[in-house]
């Protein structure tokens, strides 16, 4: 239930609250969270339920582009199918999702030149050096 449906009136409801998520992030806190972290030797491992949910989008995304590129499919209706999959209201929400792998892939090569033309700036300003 997302937060709108659970902000809305129901006068059949009998429940004396409304599930939120709360006992899995309970239960990511409390089992598996160890588990990993002792399982793996990692220290203070990070994971929310949350993050299952942003994996599915972008899995969700990576194959309706994939059904975009085949022609299948156009980019609009990818759009509709990955934000009504996810439930949001808003397309720019859905957008987050149709843009993040391109802009991953721009920021790393931007970041990789830079660190090449560091690089090369220190190699040679050592050569210079000696």
């Amino acid at each position: 239930m997302n937060k709108a449906e659970r902000k809305t009136f129901n006068p059949n409801n009998k429940k004396r609250y409304d599930a939120d998520g709360g006992a899995i992030g309970t239960f990511i806190q409390k089992a598996i969270r160890p588990y990993v972290e002792r399982k793996q030797g990692i220290e203070k491992w990070s994971f929310r339920f949350h993050d299952t949910r942003a994996t599915f989008g972008m899995n969700l995304t990576d194959l309706e582009l994939d059904r975009v590129d085949k022609k299948e499919i156009t980019l609009g209706q990818a759009r509709e199918n990955v934000k009504a999959a996810m439930g949001h209201r808003s397309a720019s929400t859905t957008d987050k999702y149709l843009n993040f792998r391109h802009q991953l892939k721009y920021v790393r090569t931007i970041s990789t030149e830079f660190e090449d033309y560091m690089k090369d700036l220190c190699k040679h300003g050592m050569e210079g050096s000696t």
